[in-house]
């Protein structure tokens, strides 16, 4: 918010820069939320009512990707206000243009893990491979430990079985099973974050686990 700043001090300016980072906050906040909800194919867009006004939420309804849409408009408000005097040419150019340019470059990477899986021969293999050492296994322990290679088997069984499945269950770690990225706590927390720094008093509360696991 630092970057933006009224061309002249005055106290309607001053007024009109608090909208102006409200508006850009909660774009930022609407763009994270539109991301979590497209990684996780989820569609309660409802949720971005809340930091968008009516007409963009309405055109944001027309968009093929909607956190690539907010992330443009966003760009554009910048130069909008940098056209307009309110935020410095270094500021604009090595400052918010660069966030913006990180914003997209880090939407990019997380959609091309969710739409790049790993090659089905490799998943197939690696199975294949774990299930045929541990029925292999105690053929190579019972020749030399006799019934004392079955507690030993048992370890490396479980410790070999379940590394295969950690492997194939993070593949995607963008869904909501237990080991995915808790990416609606996340939102909340730089909601809470960004929030307080505009100065608001009713601020939603962290999530909290449901069975255990964080969301």
């Amino acid at each position: 918010m630092g970057y933006i700043q009224p061309p002249v001090e005055q106290g309607q300016e001053l007024q009109n820069a608090s909208g102006i980072h409200t508006e850009l906050i909660y774009r930022h906040l609407a763009f994270l939320n539109s991301l979590r909800l497209q990684l996780r194919q989820e569609e309660t867009w409802e949720e971005l009512k809340s930091f968008l006004s009516d007409t963009e939420f309405k055109k944001l309804n027309t968009a093929a990707n909607r956190a690539t849409m907010l992330n443009h408009w966003q760009s554009m408000r910048l130069k909008e206000l940098y056209k307009s005097g309110w935020i410095e040419p270094e500021a604009y150019v090595y400052g918010l243009m660069v966030t913006i340019k990180e914003f997209f470059a880090a939407q990019g990477r997380c959609e091309r893990i969710k739409s790049t899986p790993l090659p089905r021969q490799y998943g197939f293999f690696s199975k294949a491979f774990v299930w045929v050492f541990v029925l292999l296994l105690p053929f190579g322990l019972v020749q030399h430990l006799g019934w004392g290679a079955l507690p030993i088997y048992l370890v490396l069984a479980t410790i070999f079985t379940i590394t295969e499945l950690i492997g194939s269950r993070t593949e995607e770690p963008f869904e909501r099973k237990l080991e995915d990225v808790a990416m609606s706590s996340i939102c909340r927390k730089i909601e809470i974050d960004l929030r307080q720094q505009l100065g608001e008093s009713s601020i939603p509360p962290l999530l909290e686990p449901k069975d255990g696991v964080l969301m």
